[in-house]
């Protein structure tokens, strides 16, 4: 059974397409499984299986049945089989920024929306377009950024950061010397320190995007 999948790649070409549903580049989905790029790239080559413990945080982050992933299931969640996929909305706040820092309008100036199956249950969410191109190549300029509301982010995750009343959707760091950093994905843009004289708020999570081409 293995062999045919492996064979098939039945898993990978399922991981490649919920990835790129959402936006992700392989190292962004690398992170948020604490996994390399290189990694995911043999999965979705099919070149490697997936064990048992990535399957269950790909299920889990993906919203997605384990079953369906390895091809053994046409239904690609369970809820799919007894409900009708709706369209969870979610309010849209002013731009953050993917660049030097943006204040944002604390009031919701419209509101998107998310198939259920991409989100996870029981949390809530927000939006921000993005202003500039820091986390280039995994957000553009214009992509809407839709995050889960939460406190914690882990290390190397993308998040949504006040510091000191500006805006930023960055990448949480911890360096070796205990110092903190908001990171861009593009190298073209300076590291911004977090010092414990800044007043410093986790806003949320990335989940995904919806790109101003609509995909």
């Amino acid at each position: 059974m293995e062999n045919k999948q492996l064979k098939d790649n039945i898993v990978g070409e399922r991981i490649q397409s919920l990835r790129k549903e959402r936006g992700m580049s392989l190292d962004s989905l690398g992170k948020e499984l604490g996994v390399s790029k290189a990694y995911i790239s043999y999965i979705e080559r099919g070149e490697r299986q997936p064990g048992r413990n990535i399957l269950v945080r790909l299920a889990d982050f993906f919203n997605t049945d384990i079953d369906w992933m390895m091809g053994r299931s046409d239904i690609r969640s369970s809820s799919e089989e007894f409900a009708i996929p709706r369209l969870q909305p979610i309010p849209v706040y002013s731009c953050i920024s993917c660049g030097t820092g943006l204040w944002v309008n604390e009031q919701p100036e419209a509101y998107t929306g998310a198939p259920d199956w991409m989100l996870r249950p029981s949390k809530d969410y927000f939006a921000n377009p993005a202003e500039g191109n820091s986390m280039y190549p995994t957000i553009e300029n214009g992509d809407c950024i839709i995050f889960e509301q939460t406190e914690n982010v882990r290390y190397g995750q993308i998040g949504a950061f006040s510091l000191n009343g500006s805006y930023y959707c960055k990448r949480l760091e911890k360096k070796p010397d205990g110092s903190f950093w908001l990171m861009s994905d593009n190298e073209d843009y300076d590291p911004i320190p977090i010092t414990g004289d800044d007043e410093f708020r986790i806003l949320g999570a990335y989940r995904l995007r919806i790109t101003r081409k609509g995909s």
